[in-house]
């Protein structure tokens, strides 16, 4: 396979033939966005992605990290869930944080999880923002 500048499509499709994802997951020469057929989805119908960049919350400044995001449409109520189960429970430090990214759903457009905007996903202090009950929030898990 020649060269390719979308190596967080190109993840993918190394993790699952060196046996560490199930399914078959490839990449076709000189594509640049995510599909059914190179990328995976959450169970919200949205994919993932493995990327190298500062596209998720943070207490001070962001700094480029490896990082895997879930994408949008998650419950805010989940998302709070893992944070507090794998990590600390607040969504701009650690490492499991909020995240913006799109993750263009492949049935129809879907609109990037909210901006860091207090009340929707989570507050300015990192708290998952829950009493609304938002249902498009995402996060990165960063490696």
């Amino acid at each position: 396979m020649p060269s390719e500048v979308h190596e967080e499509l190109l993840a993918w499709m190394h993790l699952a033939s060196a046996g560490f994802l199930n399914g078959r997951h490839a990449m076709n020469p000189g594509e640049a966005a995510a599909t059914d057929g190179n990328s995976p989805r959450n169970p919200y119908n949205v994919y993932l992605q493995i990327i190298y960049d500062r596209n998720y919350a943070d207490a001070g400044t962001a700094v480029n990290k490896h990082n895997l995001k879930t994408g949008p449409q998650i419950p805010v109520e989940i998302l709070a869930e893992v944070d507090r189960k794998i990590d600390d429970g607040n969504g701009t430090r650690g490492a499991f944080r909020y995240s913006t990214y799109a993750g263009n759903a492949p049935s129809a457009p879907l609109a990037p999880a909210p901006a860091y905007a207090p009340g929707q996903c989570m507050m300015p202090t990192g708290t998952w923002y829950i009493p609304q009950g938002e249902v498009n929030c995402g996060g990165a898990s960063l490696l």
